[in-house]
């Protein structure tokens, strides 16, 4: 985890791996989760907190999306006996995970990896990434609820275009 201190409280960067993301030959998944708190200590709260995919900039998740294909691509194909071990139901759900990606929930691209070439380029790539998204992150604001949606990158602070309402009253 890596923290900064802003006018307004403090950033945090984290990468989180997929628990349950171990197959040989799908390989692993991590995201990158960004929160913006307002206090010292991390928060862990719903509100600040975005994921890497839902802060880029069009041209950048197009990026991220055809290196996640190239990844995809790259993965070994499992053979029919490996495949016949799951549950006939999510035998074509698993093979899905060897297409290319097309389409997904803002805040859940999960990035796909099995080598360490994988990883140290899903690493090359981020860092030249994450400069100008640090910035964007800034914006986040730590009373709005982004996850699920898309974020105006424009607005400041920025805006969840589609937002989560919460109906239901607080616990007392």
């Amino acid at each position: 985890m890596w923290s900064a201190k802003t006018n307004h409280g403090k950033l945090h960067l984290q990468f989180q791996l997929h628990p349950k993301a171990r197959d040989p030959y799908q390989g692993g998944r991590f995201i990158v989760e960004v929160e913006h708190t307002l206090g010292e200590g991390q928060g862990r709260a719903f509100s600040g907190r975005a994921r890497f995919d839902q802060l880029l900039t069009r041209a950048e998740l197009e990026t991220m999306v055809e290196h996640q294909d190239a990844v995809i691509a790259s993965l070994p194909r499992p053979p029919a006996s490996h495949v016949a071990s799951y549950p006939e139901s999510l035998r074509d759900t698993y093979l899905n995970s060897f297409e290319p990606q097309t389409g997904f929930t803002p805040g859940d691209l999960w990035l796909r990896y099995q080598t360490i070439e994988h990883v140290q380029s899903w690493l090359r790539l981020i860092s030249g990434m994450l400069p100008s998204l640090l910035e964007r992150a800034k914006r986040l604001d730590p009373h709005v609820i982004y996850m699920g949606s898309t974020i105006d990158l424009s607005a400041d602070p920025h805006r969840p275009t589609n937002p989560v309402v919460i109906t239901q009253k607080p616990v007392d």
